[in-house]
């Protein structure tokens, strides 16, 4: 998570808003919105969301945008559903992203007879207002690729200055916290790492880096040493069977579980319990 000065961010966005026209949009680590500027949507885009199904699609292009993000550490530029082209560039501390940076909705020469035969399939899929979609978006202005270009250097200064003056920090807790409170949680359910990924929102690469920066190790490696850690606990304080203290951790196999516990301690879970019990 991130805590902000609001007053300082507010003044640095308004600035940027002020020189280059674009909305700016601030989101913690977990993807969720913090702030804006300007609070509302653009004209075109409000017109957008009022339709559910093409709100989803806003979602799920910002997604595709994040995921970018995480795998790369850079600013990643990319065309929304309708067309609009938009930025977003990862806030990195000691190699893990702690936020986001988005800027849009930009129309880019060229796009314009595309976003209009964008807005044509709305009409006939869902109903739009075209009409109205039309005139706002000849509101928004032309921007070139030189412009694009100067506005990820600027984002990019902005992003910099806001982290170096403390006015965005991380906060403690936020995805690494709910990734650990959810592995303790389901330690005897399914923890593969596309589940984690799909119940977290997030990409392989961000649960990775998380892992790392929250325990030190791989996500792999820590799930099994905290099935380990209750296996050890389930074995001395409860008179449960091996086989379901390993379905208790999760080992659909109680064998399998056998031999796992026998490679992390070196003896197997009845002689671990044997043994320190008599100790």
């Amino acid at each position: 998570m991130l805590d902000v000065m609001m007053p300082e961010l507010i003044r640095a966005t308004k600035d940027f808003y002020n020189i280059a026209g674009i909305k700016t949009v601030l989101y913690d680590a977990d993807r969720k919105f913090l702030y804006s500027y300007p609070l509302s949507m653009c004209e075109f885009c409000e017109e957008i969301r009022k339709c559910p199904s093409l709100t989803e699609k806003c979602f799920e292009c910002d997604n595709r945008g994040f995921d970018a993000c995480d795998k790369t550490m850079k600013p990643y530029v990319y065309k929304c559903h309708m067309g609009l082209s938009e930025i977003i560039t990862p806030i990195v501390e000691n190699g893990v992203i702690i936020g986001y940076m988005m800027i849009g909705q930009i129309l880019m020469e060229g796009d314009t007879d595309k976003v209009r035969a964008l807005i044509d399939l709305a009409e006939e899929k869902y109903g739009v207002n075209k009409s109205t979609l039309l005139s706002e978006l000849d509101k928004i202005k032309l921007s070139s690729r030189d412009f694009l270009d100067s506005a990820i250097g600027v984002l990019t200064m902005c992003i910099c200055y806001l982290y170096t003056n403390n006015i965005i920090v991380k906060r403690d807790g936020g995805l690494g916290a709910r990734l650990r409170k959810y592995i303790d949680h389901h330690i005897d359910g399914d923890l593969a790492i596309g589940t984690l990924c799909k119940m977290l929102y997030v990409s392989k690469s961000k649960l990775y880096a998380v892992s790392r920066s929250e325990f030190g190790m791989g996500i792999s490696d820590y799930i099994q040493e905290q099935r380990m850690k209750k296996a050890k606990k389930l074995l001395l304080e409860t008179d449960s069977m091996i086989s379901d203290i390993a379905t208790a951790v999760g080992y659909a196999d109680a064998n399998y579980f056998t031999r796992a516990f026998k490679r992390e301690t070196g003896m197997t879970p009845k002689k671990y319990r044997e043994q320190k019990t008599v100790e």
